[in-house]
Order: C-alpha cells, then structure tokens, then sequence
C-alpha cells in the first residue's frame, strides 16, 4: 500500500526544506502528499506555494478550517485572544506573584485541554496508511504537540524534518539559554506546555546529531536514539537547479553600479551570540565603502526587530528569495545561517566575520569560508576585484563540504532513496 505524508507546515523555512521530498515523491509515484498548514498564510511561502500549485496541482488545506467546528473557532479566537493579551505579562511571569503564575498556567492548560479534542477527532479518523510528518520543534507547541501525540496513541509513524541546518560548532549558541534552562521562567514554561511530545524519528543531514540536537537551540530535547542523519534534500545541486530555475523566471534583482563588487550580508537574529556593537561598525563601515553595491537580507522582519535603524543606514532586503540574492552576489558575508550552503552551490565566496559573533561555524571548521578577524580585515578582502574575489572560492573543499554533510557520500538518487526509506520505515 501506497502511503500518503501528511505534512504539516508552519513556516517558510519547513515548506523550504521539506519541498525537495514532495516534488521527489510526486515526480516517482511513490505515495500521495496532504499539505497542512498551521496558519492561514505562511509568510515568504508564496513562490513555493506556486510552485506546487503549478507542477503538482496540489495546495496546503488551513488545519483548523478541517478540523475545528463553529464552536470550536470560537473557543479558538478566544484563546488567540488570551494569548494575545497576556503575552507581555507572561514574559515578566517570574517578577509577578504566585497566584498570578497559576492563573495564566490553568487558563492556558484549559484551552489545549478542550482544543485538543477536535485534534484528536482529526488524527484518530485517519487509516493506517499515513504518515504524519512536521518540522522540528513543532512538535513541542499547538497544535502539532497533539498531532504527534494522538498519531503516536493510533500507531501512525510520526517524522520530524529539519528546517534548517545548525550552521555553529559550539551547542551554547544562544545567549543565556543552557543557563536558563534551570530558571524559574523556564520551569513555568515547562509546566504550562507538559510533557514534551516526540516524534518516532528526526531526520537531519550530517554532522546535526552531536550539535544541534544537543545545543540550547534545542534545550528540551533528551531522545538522541531517534536522529538519524540522512542528509538534507534542500541543499543538493539537483534540487538547486530545479528551484533556482524556478525562481530565477520569476525575478531580476537589480541594485548599484553593474562594475562594483556586489556584497550581501546575511543578517541572523542578535540572540545567537551576536556583538551588537561590532555588527552595527562592520555595517557602517561597509556602507562607506563607494566600490561595493551592500544589501543586507534577512529572512523576515523579525530578525532584525531588535536592530537600530539610526545604525542601519543600508539597503535592505526582505521579500527576495535568499537564493536571488545568491545569484546576484560576487560575495558573501554570513556568521549564523545555513544560506551559506546555497551560496557554495552557486560557487559564490563566503567571508565569516569571526569578530561579529562568540560561535563558531561549521564554515569555519570545514576550511570553506573566508576568514575576517576584525573589520581591518575585513575590509581588505573587500578590497580585491571580483575575479580576485572568486578565485578565493575553495572549489574542492567546498565539494567535499557538501558531499560530506549534504549528500552523506551518496549520489542523489540515493540519498532520495534513503530519505523516503527513512521516512517510510
């Protein structure tokens, strides 16, 4: 029997990574996909979401329009309300009195009580030829907390994806977190979520299993025996040429003087140990360098919510896929995204400003990025033409780099194979 992945997306970065594993099984007839969202738009997700809708006539389903009833829309608004309200008072719970705390916590415990029914309606009225599939993380959280679970209680495999590759070598790469872990508001946190629900596997690319899954991106997690490193569809040349081609018909991204060398940083969010001070100097000192056309991308808004506009004098870029950007880079500055994967696959340099930050990187660490140690630095690498700049592209480490963690030694059709062997057995 044919199985069919029922697969729950809350996020741009989830659609991004479990894309490549769609099209594959789609394109081979090996099962049926049901494409679930969280949310009622999935922000970035418009192009894949077209493409998906064009080359597999298929489109995600609003999860709660599925499974909720009139009455339970309500007392779904109502807790979207609650949460809405109390969000500021929850951040500061450990400065408020007991009482309070206990409230908030039943209050919260009461709502995914009743929600969850209707849930667990959904899940126990599927057969046993589906396979519930989620990104990682997800599964700690409403409403994929009682997918997992109720999938587990019906026997149904349950699969974890990543939506992103951990790019840092050391596993304290959030500021505080491994020292908060045993916090009060940690312990409250802990109480209003319950026991953490995991799925049967997690499937990850190389070199995730002893970093991620161990670091404080990923505090709560305690089950290692269910990662297994398969490698990461997303970033193979295969796939690359099939979404880049893809995307590259539906935008030209033009900005500066075609003669100047074209510089991209890649911003990440100021909680990975980032140095507020140096990233705000290395941006203003770039931005008065007349030879370079600078943009800065982040993912979403939100990574850069805590940045300085007063300090953040430079085009930036929100709405361009990352992998436009790629193409239009001769270089590119990055300390904390796995976007650094997609500019090796287009060839393009990649300068870690080690200065920027207290991680390290698996750029690093590989030999496959271009080492800056202060601004100085920095700068002087920027100095060079941009055929002096592409012949520091190291071709055969970057090769091995991703052949080892991408592909895991395998040819494409293998690690497909293995990946769909993964989710399946």
């Amino acid at each position: 029997m044919k199985k069919n992945y029922l697969i729950f997306i809350r996020s741009f970065g989830g659609l991004d990574h479990v894309l490549p594993f769609i099209d594959y099984v789609l394109n081979n007839n090996k099962g049926t996909v049901q494409l679930i969202s969280n949310v009622e738009e999935i922000p970035g997700a418009r192009d894949h979401l077209e493409f998906l809708r064009r080359i597999h006539k298929i489109k995600p389903v609003y999860l709660f329009d599925i499974v909720f009833s009139a009455f339970y829309k309500k007392i779904f608004r109502k807790y979207n309300m609650f949460m809405d309200t109390t969000q500021r008072f929850y951040i500061k719970i450990p400065y408020t009195t007991f009482f309070s705390t206990c409230i908030i916590i039943a209050m919260i415990r009461i709502y995914l009580f009743v929600l969850s029914k209707p849930i667990r309606g959904f899940i126990y009225g599927l057969d046993n030829s589906n396979v519930i599939i989620t990104d990682v993380g997800s599964e700690v959280n409403f409403p994929n907390k009682f997918v997992v679970k109720y999938a587990g209680k019906r026997f149904l495999s349950t699969i974890c994806f990543i939506h992103g590759i951990m790019v840092w070598t050391n596993i304290d790469n959030i500021k505080g977190r491994l020292r908060s872990a045993k916090s009060i508001k940690s312990k409250i946190r802990n109480i209003i979520q319950g026991k953490r629900c995991y799925s049967d596997k997690y499937l990850t690319c190389y070199y995730q299993k002893e970093t991620f899954f161990k670091s404080s991106s990923l505090r709560s997690f305690k089950e290692p025996e269910g990662v297994i490193e398969v490698g990461a569809p997303r970033f193979t040349y295969e796939w690359n040429d099939v979404i880049k081609n893809y995307l590259l018909g539906k935008y030209e991204f033009k900005y500066g003087d075609r003669a100047k060398l074209n510089v991209v940083i890649f911003v990440s969010n100021f909680i990975y140990n980032v140095i507020p001070e140096m990233f705000y100097k290395t941006i203003s000192e770039l931005g008065a360098l007349e030879h370079i056309n600078l943009v800065c991308q982040a993912r979403t808004k939100g990574e850069l919510e805590k940045v300085d506009d007063s300090l953040f004098k430079v085009y930036k870029v929100f709405d361009i896929p990352s992998i436009v950007m790629s193409d239009w880079a001769d270089v590119g500055i990055l300390y904390g995204t796995s976007i650094g994967f997609q500019l090796l696959l287009d060839k393009v340099p990649i300068i870690v400003p080690s200065y920027i930050h207290t991680n390290h990187t698996i750029y690093e660490k590989y030999d496959v990025c271009i080492k800056a140690k202060n601004i100085e630095e920095l700068k002087r690498i920027l100095s060079h033409d941009k055929e002096s700049i592409r012949s520091l592209f190291k071709h055969k480490k970057s090769d091995k780099f991703i052949n080892d963690i991408v592909y895991g030694n395998k040819t494409y059709q293998q690690l497909m194979e293995a990946y769909l062997s993964a989710v399946d057995g």
